[in-house]
């Protein structure tokens, strides 16, 4: 070890360096506030390219696992293996069971510090906010029965639905939740962090990936709500998971009294 002053060499635990006089105790505490601030530095850089993989992973393995998924079930029925017909729409949920264990386990810390962290003025202004998410979507609803234009993603849950009520039910009440609130609003927030650019892009980002035609829209209103919760419960992604899950679960209980 050298003193940065002079560049005689000094020895570990000395105060003074003999050469010159430097004071050596400040020398270790700016170099100990360096080595912290690249630790800080490299745990930020590792901490976004973790929420860039696992935006990267969602968005092209929703695809690469649903051909995969539809490739097995053809061969095993011994079907064209590139014949959608046939196939079951309750099989578009399984690489939601895939991503469920791959991000619960990816960001199993956040989702246990998150749920310690949330409170009960959070957890009302969730409950607060689900009403008004419900609102939003009957009221769009109503609005595309008039216009006579139909939700083609919606259709496909219901009949997914009809299906396999218990695989279908278990990925949109717990799996879609937790997957879509750690990529749209986690992750994406990691890459993300202008607060006002977030919410744009988190709730485009949704609506792409919820793509239903002239009828997207919704998802844009629907990501933005989801998103404004996870802002406003500070970034607290169990809480934004919490008003997906109520959304999602009143509509499948709605799909059991109308189906």
């Amino acid at each position: 070890m050298y003193c940065t002053k002079c560049g005689k060499q000094i020895n570990f635990g000395d105060k003074f360096c003999v050469g010159c006089g430097n004071n050596l105790e400040q020398h270790n505490v700016n170099q100990g506030n360096n080595q912290i601030s690249n630790i800080i530095g490299d745990v930020e850089k590792s901490s976004k390219m973790k929420d860039i993989a696992t935006v990267l992973m969602f968005t092209l393995g929703i695809f690469v696992l649903s051909l995969l998924f539809m490739i097995i079930y053809n061969v095993m029925h011994g079907i064209d293996i590139f014949d959608t017909e046939s196939l079951p729409a309750s099989i578009t949920f399984l690489p939601f069971l895939v991503f469920l264990i791959t991000f619960s386990m990816m960001y199993f810390k956040t989702l246990k510090k998150d749920m310690n962290r949330i409170t009960k003025k959070q957890l009302l202004f969730v409950v607060i906010m689900s009403v008004v998410i419900l609102a939003a979507n009957m009221g769009m609803s109503i609005l595309l029965d008039i216009l006579n234009i139909t939700i083609s993603n919606q259709e496909s849950a219901e009949e997914a639905f009809m299906q396999n009520m218990l695989l279908s039910g278990f990925s949109m009440i717990i799996a879609a939740p937790i997957v879509e609130e750690l990529v749209f609003r986690r992750a994406l927030n990691g890459i993300v962090t202008n607060t006002a650019l977030f919410l744009i892009i988190s709730s485009l980002f949704f609506a792409v990936m919820h793509w239903s035609g002239t009828a997207t829209f919704v998802y844009v209103v629907s990501g933005f709500l989801f998103a404004l919760v996870y802002i406003k419960t500070d970034k607290n992604v169990v809480a934004a998971i919490i008003a997906h899950f109520i959304n999602n679960a009143v509509s499948v209980v709605v799909m059991l009294f109308t189906l």
